[in-house]
């Protein structure tokens, strides 16, 4: 028997994509944006959105999220290279958003 099929929002790249069938969770996912290594820290950063299917019974379930994830560099051979992942949902996501725009414009115009 052939799957249900589902609806993808728009930023959902297919290729990471697990929400493939109605009848089973699945995980819709963005491509990973990427902060390139600052040259001075070699600190990178990813960005990638990611939203469940919803499960009835389950409020929080199909919220939209923001993957957010630092990758410090290693700097010496003792370093573990550990990776520091913030999920947040859109709102928070987008509220961190305007805070680190509005630190940027102040380090350009001064404190």
């Amino acid at each position: 028997m052939s799957g249900v099929s589902v609806e993808h929002p728009s930023w959902c790249d297919r290729s990471l994509c697990t929400a493939t069938d109605l009848r089973r969770s699945g995980f819709h996912r963005s491509r990973v944006a990427i902060l390139d290594p600052d040259p001075r820290t070699d600190l990178g950063v990813t960005v990638q959105l990611g939203q469940g299917t919803p499960i009835p019974g389950y409020r929080d379930s199909g919220t939209l999220l923001v993957d957010l994830t630092v990758h410090p560099g290693v700097l010496d051979p003792t370093d573990s290279g550990e990776e520091y992942t913030l999920i947040l949902p859109a709102d928070r996501a987008s509220a961190l958003g305007h805070l680190l725009v509005a630190a940027g414009r102040e380090t350009v115009t001064g404190w």
